[in-house]
């Protein structure tokens, strides 16, 4: 497959990840942040089984999607490393754990809105979206690691255009700082977002930057 084929294809389902992940999440939705038991039982009756299921699926899918372009990214990036390629190979890691915990994060939610209508308790009910909540956070880190070693190298490499990896680190310590997280994360689905559409129109801004930089000639 040409490089410019196989960019193509990578960004792509990055643009997609990012579609069918909002997608999905206004399908099914969510309680109202901070809500007590009883509303959250209130919640799972007004809300639509199949409806709440579907937007599950479709959720998780996006999510999936997000690790053939991390994989790609990665790539990208472990060609460009000197030596082992430790930093992408990191990266590649934790972009797997989010993935991976964030699908079986929403199985939190679906158990959920199950207990919900099988009269679990309020106080139980509001523990349970807790801990779904406190999972939620928990990736924020992952993609953090990912977006800052990924992001550095691509920066002091110039595998890509530099504000690509610079963003991505800048993006990714905010991930990192527990009271910046939420705020920054909308930039990190932005940068996806970005990144994905730029490279679809210009997929040769990879191969036309592969040339040595001053980073590779003092490892040298």
């Amino acid at each position: 497959m040409p490089d410019t084929t196989r960019t193509r294809v990578a960004v792509a389902l990055g643009l997609l990840s990012i579609i069918l992940s909002y997608v999905g999440f206004s399908m099914h939705g969510y309680p109202a942040i901070g809500a007590s038991g009883k509303e959250i039982a209130h919640w799972a009756t007004t809300t639509d089984g199949s409806r709440f299921a579907f937007g599950i699926y479709v959720e998780a899918l996006g999510i999936l999607l997000f690790l053939p372009f991390a994989a790609w990214l990665c790539s990208v990036a472990r060609s460009a490393e000197d030596g082992s390629g430790w930093l992408a190979t990191a990266g590649f890691g934790a972009a797997t754990l989010y993935v991976g915990i964030s699908i079986m994060d929403n199985g939190i939610w679906s158990s959920l809105l199950d207990g919900s209508r099988h009269g679990t308790d309020p106080q139980t009910l509001a523990s349970i979206r807790d801990i779904a909540e406190y999972i939620f956070h928990g990736t924020f880190l992952f993609v953090g690691l990912f977006l800052v070693s990924t992001g550095y190298v691509l920066f002091r490499s110039r595998a890509l255009p530099r504000w690509m990896g610079a963003s991505a680190a800048v993006i990714g310590l905010g991930l990192l700082v527990p009271s910046l997280a939420d705020f920054t994360t909308p930039l990190f689905w932005l940068w996806t977002v970005v990144v994905s559409l730029y490279l679809l129109a210009r997929p040769s801004a990879v191969a036309t930057v592969r040339e040595p930089s001053a980073y590779r000639t003092r490892r040298a």
